[in-house]
């Protein structure tokens, strides 16, 4: 069985040897588990993937089976490192698939290799498929195509009388007339069937060309009135520490299509100055950001946010959600750093904050579509 032309790199700089013939295996195990993923699955692969403290609670029950049962040899326990490289070339192979949970599979390996698990990645070359995807797939929604002109057949009686000349109804007898009229019934139903068809084509076309100026004209009003919707305040007045935050939420409350537009990096850029930063260079931490948004705000934002399936991946609502649990500004830092292994205190480009947030509302928009599939 063929297997991706790197499968067998990923595996070597990881450290982990195979011996002979294995490597066709381990592939086949990979296609059995991207075959028909569920989406909590899918997660718990990119817990897996990106976690550099991963334990073998974070292996999915389920994921070993697939290749225990191609190699009677294959490890039940004190694997775990090969187990990472299989979850992190199956993620991949969901990914190039672009089936219906490619979304959320490089939504969770974007989100989830933020900070500095990128730069400890197994394989690196996991997270620039997924990026690639992500640009891929937001310009393909976001096309627009002329519509197709819809061809109505017309019948005048004219036609008809060509079709059906009077000398077949000379007769009394039925034979005769049955099978043009048969014919041009016929031909009657396939002109109406076609035109539907095309209709049915036309509408669906425009009902898309109508979602993509939608969000357009949305997030374009948004941007060009410089209000938080929110919490109704200007975005000068939110100042940009709390808009690395509640700015890319407003945003993604706007995006009708997962996993959002290509220009989103441009409209963040812009609110940011708006709301003060000098340039979206300015640096900033996640407890700062987090501890300039109001309490309210983050209370709104954890009671509707389910942010158990995705958990580790989304360390800025981690954050969010760990800020509540405790009474002072600082108290919340020992609790996040139990939970986390994203650095708190950590400066990072406020753009960088501002888009992990966009992508990590993105993530739980994808599951919950996964979801419902």
């Amino acid at each position: 069985m063929s297997f991706h032309p790197h499968f067998a790199d990923w595996y070597r700089l990881a450290g982990v040897t195979l011996l002979d013939g294995i490597l066709e295996k381990r592939w086949a195990g990979i296609k059995a588990v991207v075959e028909k993923p569920a989406a909590h699955l899918v997660l718990d692969l990119a817990k897996l993937f990106v976690l550099q403290n991963a334990t073998d609670a974070l292996v999915p029950p389920e994921f070993r089976a697939p290749f225990s049962d191609r190699d009677d040899s294959f490890p039940s326990r004190d694997n775990l490192l090969e187990l990472r490289v299989l979850a992190g070339a199956a993620l991949h192979l969901i990914i190039e698939q672009g089936g219906p949970h490619s979304n959320l599979a490089a939504l969770a390996l974007t989100c989830g290799s933020f900070g500095p698990r990128e730069s400890v990645l197994l394989e690196a070359e996991h997270l620039e498929v997924a990026e690639r995807f992500l640009v891929k797939r937001s310009r393909d929604l976001h096309q627009t195509a002329n519509l197709a002109n819809t061809k109505v057949p017309h019948f005048t009686k004219e036609k008809l009388t060509e079709r059906l000349p009077l000398s077949i109804f000379a007769t009394n007898q039925t034979g005769p007339i049955h099978e043009p009229l048969l014919s041009q019934l016929a031909e009657i139903a396939s002109g109406f069937s076609t035109a539907l068809d095309q209709a049915t084509a036309a509408i669906t076309q425009l009902s898309h060309t109508v979602n993509v100026r939608g969000e357009e004209i949305d997030v374009l009003w948004w941007l060009q009135n410089a209000f938080s919707r929110d919490i109704q305040k200007s975005f000068s007045e939110i100042g940009y520490r709390a808009a690395a935050l509640i700015l890319p939420m407003e945003v993604a409350d706007l995006t009708f299509f997962v996993p959002g537009p290509i220009n989103v990096v441009a409209v963040l850029v812009h609110a940011l100055q708006l709301s003060g930063a000098s340039s979206s260079a300015e640096e900033v931490s996640l407890a700062e950001s987090t501890n300039a948004c109001a309490k309210e705000w983050r209370e709104a934002v954890r009671a509707r946010q389910d942010f158990g399936a995705v958990g580790l991946l989304t360390p800025v609502l981690l954050g969010i959600q760990k800020s509540l649990e405790t009474d002072g500004q600082e108290d919340w830092f020992p609790v996040y750093r139990k939970a986390c292994d994203v650095p708190v205190d950590k400066r990072y480009p406020i753009l960088k904050i501002a888009i992990q947030m966009y992508r990590e509302r993105m993530l739980l928009r994808a599951v919950e579509e996964a979801q419902r599939e």
